[in-house]
């Protein structure tokens, strides 16, 4: 990696890079140490020191090894496009091309040049990353109960779920996925596997572009699938995972529950799930800042217990000066649901306290496992998709929606949402073509 980036980054960059290679070798918590220290400017003080030899030997070796150094290159990148074997990811054979694409740690800009693993030119850019991407001609195998969370305008991250293997079994993944809403490519950081998690939940922060990643359900030690407490952070400008040091009144492990961060203090509301065959519906807060866990004793009935349901954080509005949070459909094991649950956060000591509107309109079926997602507006959520796995369609199959619904959060009226358009795709697995769906849906 220190080889690959030489020529575009400064001492202190290039001992960070140095460090970050060194620390999955260590535990988790010496990983969020390393990364702190790094956040805190420690690798900044080796620049001051070996600016100057770094200098006076950059300027009497370039002009020497400028010609010789691109015709070698040339020479060894058709030996290796040659000799090199397809990548395999996910059951996928995978090809060629490689891209190094910025992913928020920026650096100055630098001179068009190459190197020795990319032949290709590197066009004059503004920034660029210490994190390298494999690109993909595909995309992440099939899978189910993974997340996928949107990080800017333009990306959203795929991470985690589970597959079946060869021999049948399903087993967990712990891999991670970028994708690029613009071009369409897939792109898959180098040495940023999280842990190998499904039924999770993933919410972002931009404010410090950090993907907050809570439960769900991991291998333990004899290779059985068992729910887990487990708060993992991924920054998403160097694409590091870390530990936080969490405290406070933990929520116990849980898979299939629903999460939401609050748009004006930041927590993240977790509700429901399941743990063992019993299906929950406690109500648990994180404190993003402090990294505290809060059992919530809201006001009014709850709903009944559920899970593969949505929750959708609502601002303040002209009529509520607090965050509301709404749940809708899930599952308790023998029946899905339809019902619309609102659960108002209490701030400045004030108590949360749970309502259950009356909605008018053409609402949706009882249903699990759909998607809610607040629009631009900021008070029209709409809901798409799911499953109701106690009822059958005409073939005798699970009957499965395509169908998308809005609500109205202000009258709560529901309409008929826009008409999927489906899009194929010839090189793509069945996972993106989902994704093409949900890019004409919004």
């Amino acid at each position: 990696m220190i080889c690959l980036f030489y020529k575009y980054l400064s001492i202190d960059s290039m001992l960070y890079i140095f460090l970050s290679s060194f620390i999955s070798s260590f535990s988790s918590s010496s990983t969020y140490i390393y990364y702190q220290a790094h956040k805190l400017g420690v690798a900044a003080s080796s620049s001051k020191r070996n600016e100057t030899q770094k200098s006076s030997v950059a300027a009497s070796s370039s002009k020497r090894n400028e010609g010789t150094l691109e015709s070698a290159n040339r020479k060894k990148s058709r030996k290796s496009e040659a000799e090199s074997p397809p990548l395999e990811i996910c059951g996928l054979h995978q090809g060629e091309e490689f891209a190094v694409q910025s992913l928020g740690q920026t650096m100055p800009s630098q001179e068009d040049s190459r190197d020795s693993y990319d032949m290709s030119p590197l066009k004059p850019m503004e920034e660029t990353s210490i994190v390298t991407n494999k690109k993909l001609l595909g995309g992440p195998c099939s899978r189910w109960g993974q997340s996928m969370t949107m990080i800017d305008n333009t990306r959203f991250i795929v991470y985690g779920g589970q597959t079946i293997e060869n021999d049948g079994e399903a087993k967990p993944l712990e891999d991670l996925f970028v994708y690029n809403l613009e071009d369409g490519s897939w792109t898959r950081p180098m040495n940023c596997n999280g842990v190998a998690r499904t039924w999770h939940t993933a919410n972002f922060l931009p404010e410090r572009q950090l993907l907050l990643c809570f439960g769900g359900e991991k291998l333990n030690d004899t290779g059985k699938l068992v729910t887990t407490e487990e708060v993992m952070v991924l920054d998403t400008e160097i694409m590091l995972w870390y530990p936080p040091q969490v405290s406070g009144q933990n929520p116990s492990g849980r898979g299939g529950h629903a999460s939401c961060v609050l748009p004006n203090s930041n927590e993240l509301v977790v509700f429901g799930g399941v743990k063992n065959g019993k299906w929950l519906n406690s109500v648990s807060t994180l404190d993003t800042n402090r990294w505290r866990w809060t059992t919530v004793k809201a006001v009014g009935d709850a709903p009944p217990p559920r899970s593969y349901h949505t929750s959708t954080a609502i601002g303040s509005d002209d009529s509520y000066d607090v965050d509301r949070v709404v749940i809708f459909g899930g599952n308790d094991g023998d029946k899905c649901f339809d019902g619309v649950h609102v659960l108002e956060t209490g701030r400045d000591g004030k108590k949360w306290v749970w309502s259950h509107p009356k909605c008018k309109g053409d609402g949706p079926s009882p249903r699990t496992g759909h998607t809610a997602t607040l629009l631009n507006d900021g008070s029209t959520i709409l809901v798409y998709g799911g499953w109701d796995p106690n009822t059958e369609d005409e073939k005798g199959d699970d009957l499965i929606f395509d169908d998308s619904f809005l609500l109205d959060t202000k009258s709560w009226t529901w309409s008929k949402g826009p008409k999927p358009k489906y899009l194929k795709s010839q090189r793509m697995p069945p996972m993106v073509e989902q994704i093409e769906l949900v890019i004409q849906v919004f």
